[in-house]
């Protein structure tokens, strides 16, 4: 019997708790509710904005913020950095693409050269084209070189283009080539040969012709350097350039000026192109200017974000209060599926005690007596007293207690000894 008692023992397990109950019934809800699109967006914004264990108006707050300082923060990028103005130092006869130019941001483009260089401006109804067909300029040039002293020839060119450069100097020079404006830059910083594309040298008394292919567009300087005495050098500059096809029928031409304003079609693929006049032998600086377009600036940062935040809002209070009421609904469920035996004596009404009446109550036995159980005892007694009760009158005072006749009980003599 022992042994069969501790093999049935070791097999049961420990009955659940109400808190696993409860958490049972919470996952057995939760996976007869998966989350919803809004719960999971919810979720989302809560991760993102950082809106987890906030109050709603909290949540809202936040959600304010953000909707004020993102595009805000974008509308400042896009005016003053992404569309800002742009300055450019153009060659005569170069034709460059405006930058920093939006049909959608942009009302216009504002164009002004310094020293007040004619220049004129070409609207193109999508990207431009290339004339495939050159176009030739030449450059002469008789000038003394100091000791110490560079010049520097700067042409924007577009691919397939060429140049053709020949130097005649009684003394040595060096010449170098370098393409794009970053490259110059770092060359006029660290005074380093590593951002030169190409390099010769003349010696005393020589002749030297060398001619460039250009096979990318984008801005090229010629720089002949002198670190010795002062040569007399002379130059010929033949280019042969390609050029933006402009005689074509949809190309708009603003009239030669030094300053002029560009009118742009809203969200269009127009490209502005501009070139300095090619009849003058200095260089110019070109400013171009983005003119905002206020419309799309307070449509897209300041009426799209409070559309958005009243929508957001509604959103978020609707997420809310469904959260709450969820919750409020399973928690009453599992309140009703979790309750004990002991909550259900518990919640009793008091006319529905337990608690037997007084005259049922017996006095407690020893389990056996003689080999009878208390239960059977009780059961005797009861019938005792109950053919006591009928079989005759209740007994006399005389016959309970004959220690006191006449009815004298001892507190009674007590009192009548005293009273004498």
């Amino acid at each position: 019997m022992v042994n069969n008692f501790s093999d049935s023992s070791s097999s049961l397990t420990p009955a659940p708790s109400l808190s696993a109950r409860s958490e049972s019934m919470v996952s057995f809800n939760r996976s007869e509710n998966p989350p919803t699109c809004c719960a999971m967006l919810c979720m989302l914004f809560s991760y993102v904005f950082c809106l987890k264990h906030m109050s709603l108006d909290a949540r809202l707050k936040v959600l304010w913020f953000w909707l004020v300082f993102l595009p805000l923060t974008l509308g400042l990028v896009l005016r003053f950095h992404k569309y800002s103005t742009h300055s450019t130092t153009l060659s005569p006869s170069d034709m460059v693409k405006a930058q920093k130019i939006s049909t959608t941001f942009c009302d216009g483009v504002s164009l002004e050269s310094s020293s007040y260089a004619k220049i004129s401006a070409y609207v193109f109804p999508d990207e431009p084209r290339i004339n495939s067909t050159p176009t030739v300029y030449n450059i002469s040039w008789n000038f003394t070189l100091y000791k110490g002293q560079n010049k520097t020839f700067h042409y924007h060119l577009l691919a397939g283009s060429s140049v053709s450069l020949t130097l005649c100097t009684n003394l040595v020079l060096h010449v170098y080539t370098i393409k794009s404006k970053k490259n110059m830059e770092r060359l006029l910083e660290t005074r380093q040969t590593w951002y030169v594309n190409t390099s010769f040298s003349l010696n005393m008394a020589e002749c030297y012709t060398k001619v460039f292919s250009i096979s990318e567009t984008d801005d090229y300087y010629f720089i002949i350097w002198n670190n010795w005495l002062d040569p007399d050098v002379s130059m010929n500059l033949t280019l042969n350039r390609t050029l933006y096809q402009v005689n074509e029928k949809p190309v708009v031409r603003y009239s030669d000026s030094s300053k002029m304003f560009v009118p742009l079609n809203f969200h269009t693929s127009q490209t502005v192109v501009y070139a300095l006049d090619s009849k003058g032998l200095l260089k110019a600086t070109i400013t171009t200017h983005c003119e905002p377009r206020n419309t799309v600036y307070i449509g897209l940062f300041l009426i799209l974000p409070l559309v958005l935040g009243l929508i957001f809002s509604c959103i978020f209070r609707q997420i809310f209060q469904n959260r709450l009421e969820t919750s409020r609904s399973s928690f009453s469920m599992n309140r009703r599926y979790s309750t004990t035996d002991m909550d259900m004596d518990h919640n009793m009404p008091l006319s529905s005690s337990s608690i037997p009446p007084p005259e049922t109550l017996h006095p407690s036995l020893p389990q056996e007596i003689n080999g009878n159980s208390s239960q059977e005892i009780a059961m005797q007694h009861d019938a005792a007293n109950r053919d006591a009760a009928i079989s005759g009158p209740p007994p006399s005072y005389e016959s309970l207690f004959t220690e006191n006749p006449n009815n004298e009980l001892p507190s009674y003599q007590a009192a009548t000894a005293q009273s004498q």
